[in-house]
């Protein structure tokens, strides 16, 4: 699977917040929000081309991301009112570390790195600290349903850089199947 087509599958992610969010934290949805559900679901085939072949796997393991994806995203908000966004980062990359770590001893593959191999890994860490943070204080300022909206972006961002470290150029299928789903992005920011 091309980098571009897993991130786009991977950004259904805010369609799944909408029904996550109208269950377990109240909020509404109303027909314009199906429709708009309805046009993503729509990019989402085109993306994905279902059917019964071997590469499915990638796939389910991508939608099952962006469903992941949606409940951390609607636990953010739920946690708005009682957490400092330290606290909530923290247990973030703990639970995640911990993960990998014993994923890594299950499989056999850890590895102590050396010097430099450690420093190269603690940049993307710190990285992520920083946007994990930013996302959370968003998630603290504005509704779930309003800052998922920018996450779209990683799309584009995704299809950049697929073409231009991993010379992959994405079928028109899922270039407009992508093109659906940021069209559903915008819809429900406009329509909330």
């Amino acid at each position: 699977m091309i980098l571009t087509d897993a991130v786009t599958i991977r950004q259904l992610s805010p369609i799944f917040i909408i029904f996550l969010s109208s269950i377990f934290l109240g909020e509404k949805i109303d027909f314009k929000k199906i429709t708009i559900f309805i046009i993503a679901f729509l990019g989402a085939l085109l993306v994905v081309k279902p059917g019964f072949r071997l590469d499915i796997y990638p796939t389910a393991i991508a939608l099952l991301g962006a469903i992941l994806t949606a409940g951390s995203h609607v636990a953010l908000r739920s946690l708005r009112l009682t957490d400092h966004p330290l606290v909530i980062v923290n247990y973030f990359g703990y639970s995640a570390g911990l993960k990998s770590f014993g994923i890594l001893l299950w499989q056999g593959n850890f590895i102590i790195p050396d010097a430099l191999s450690l420093f190269v890994l603690l940049l993307p860490g710190l990285v992520g600290l920083v946007a994990q943070f930013t996302l959370t204080k968003a998630y603290q300022m504005a509704p779930a349903k309003l800052v998922s909206f920018y996450l779209y972006l990683q799309i584009i961002f995704a299809n950049l850089l697929g073409v231009l470290f991993f010379k992959e150029i994405p079928d028109l299928f899922s270039s407009f199947g992508a093109s659906l789903i940021i069209i559903s992005g915008y819809l429900n920011y406009k329509v909330y």
